[in-house]
């Protein structure tokens, strides 16, 4: 039952996504940016992982930008078909990103510098819906529960969306990892609160 309903949830949002017009994202995309760095968790992270944006997601090649002038050490994933953990390399440049096994932009294979989860501070985190209480629907795979479960309480798990992405209550099952702050273009949300 659960499945059904995230992947019912799955369905709209990404119907929904697809129609958005590069204006709403660009403009909403700067209000969460504002708000992620009006929140405070970022002025004390030293080490940031952040997703590289595709297919109407939050853009987050700006806020990859301004982490990486404020010295931010920034780290992108690597997803591989083949294998069911993300990998994590340091970047120092947009530009060295290269077409990934999702067609996602990712780190160069040939100049990595491959972090441990335990060395990040902040995991910007993708999603296709998010609720109040931390909860998130993916895209299915499992990859980001994965990584979220080797995580400690100290590390801060915060999930990008716009307002219509974020929902009063989802479904979720065992296995699912909480964020601990959900940030939309109108609202900063602790888990829970």
């Amino acid at each position: 039952m659960i499945q059904s309903d995230k992947n019912t949830i799955r369905s709209k949002i990404k119907y929904a996504r697809q129609q958005l017009t590069e204006e709403f994202i660009r403009k909403n995309s700067d209000k969460i940016a504002d708000n992620l760095f009006g929140s405070g968790a970022i002025s004390k992270a030293e080490v940031i992982m952040s997703y590289f944006s595709f297919n109407n997601e939050v853009n987050t090649h700006g806020i990859i930008e301004k982490l990486m002038i404020m010295n931010k050490k920034v780290a992108l994933p690597i997803c591989r078909p083949d294998k069911p953990d993300l990998d994590i390399s340091f970047i120092s440049s947009i530009s060295e990103l290269k077409p990934g096994g999702f067609g996602i932009m990712e780190p160069d294979p040939n100049k990595l510098c491959i972090v441990k989860p335990e060395q990040i501070d902040i995991v910007i985190v993708p999603g296709i819906a998010f609720d109040r209480l931390g909860n998130r629907i993916g895209h299915g795979k499992g990859y980001y529960d994965r990584l979220l479960s080797k995580l400690s309480h100290s590390q801060v798990k915060i999930g990008l969306c716009f307002d219509f992405q974020l929902f009063d209550e989802l479904a979720y099952d065992s296995f699912d990892v909480p964020v601990d702050c959900v940030i939309t273009e109108s609202s900063v949300t602790q888990r829970g609160k």
